[in-house]
């Protein structure tokens, strides 16, 4: 029993030897590693975090930039808008001032063909007065008195309007 407990009593030194041993050199080992780690994990969320800032300020200009493009993408519907009904309303205008003097032009053409066709019109009224006058005339009178009634009828043309022209 004495070998044994010489066994027990040399494993449990040897396994507080091993574990101060341990202590000593291994722990500080591992909590100097540790630390470093911790101490770049915290140097990443640090850049991390100034990273996510700079990328914030970033999406805030751009989103800046947006609405200001936007409000001049209205600015410019707005004044294409604007050009687009007054070119509209000057169109219609000059459209109907044409129209209206085209309207006249031929309302002109018409009272001159009007007026054309009334002198036609006389005139072969007066052709077909005189031709009858004279038919009338032959029958009712020798040629001294045909020519005598011609003589007496261009002098009382003289001053008529239309025998002028």
């Amino acid at each position: 029993m004495n070998g044994l407990l010489f066994q027990v009593l040399s494993f449990s030194l040897n396994f507080v030897l091993l574990l101060l041993l341990l202590w000593k050199l291994l722990i500080p080992r591992l909590s100097a590693m540790m630390d470093k780690r911790q101490e770049n994990i915290h140097q990443t969320l640090d850049e991390t975090e100034k990273s996510l800032a700079d990328v914030s300020q970033e999406l805030d200009a751009v989103r800046q930039e947006l609405k200001q493009a936007e409000h001049n993408i209205s600015s410019i519907t707005d004044e294409a808008d604007a050009r687009a009904k007054a070119a509209s309303a000057k169109i219609k205008a000059d459209t109907e001032h044409e129209i209206q003097q085209l309207r006249d032009k031929v309302e002109r053409q018409i009272q001159q063909e009007f007026h054309n066709l009334h002198l036609r019109l006389r005139a072969e009224l007066v052709q077909q007065v005189t031709a009858e006058a004279e038919a009338q005339m032959r029958k009712a009178s020798d040629a001294e008195t045909q020519q005598q009634l011609i003589k007496n009828f261009a002098y009382s043309l003289e001053g008529f309007k239309e025998y002028k022209s």
